[in-house]
């Protein structure tokens, strides 16, 4: 079961009136994760926001401020791989973090 997959399906069946949605699942595999990005946006004619969805264990709703390079958890994908073992492919900007463009702390205020 991959609940952010169920809520983005469910948001591209009944999108607000504004949007055009397109709802794509991701392996949850560190290495599969790039490449399925690079198709999604590649097969779209255009688009003005890439939404990513994910399950963290905590209890509400938590909002990423940045990305980091490379994965530093100890647990393990579904192909078996560590996270902090993955390393990134050689092709990648080698900034460590990638920031949110977005106002995070008004985007937090509007959804709480």
């Amino acid at each position: 079961r991959n609940p952010s997959a169920e809520l983005a399906r469910a948001l591209a069946a009944r999108p607000p009136a504004v949007l055009d949605v397109t709802a794509v699942e991701l392996p949850v595999v560190f290495g599969g994760v790039g490449p399925a990005i690079d198709a999604a946006v590649g097969a779209a004619a255009s688009f003005d926001l890439l939404l990513g969805l994910g399950v963290h264990r905590g209890p509400s709703l938590r909002v990423e401020r940045a990305a980091r390079r490379r994965p530093t958890a100890l647990r393990r994908d579904n192909t078996g791989t560590q996270g902090a073992a993955f390393e990134p492919p050689a092709d990648e900007p080698d900034a460590e973090r990638l920031a949110s463009g977005l106002d995070v702390p008004r985007l937090v205020r509007a959804l709480v």
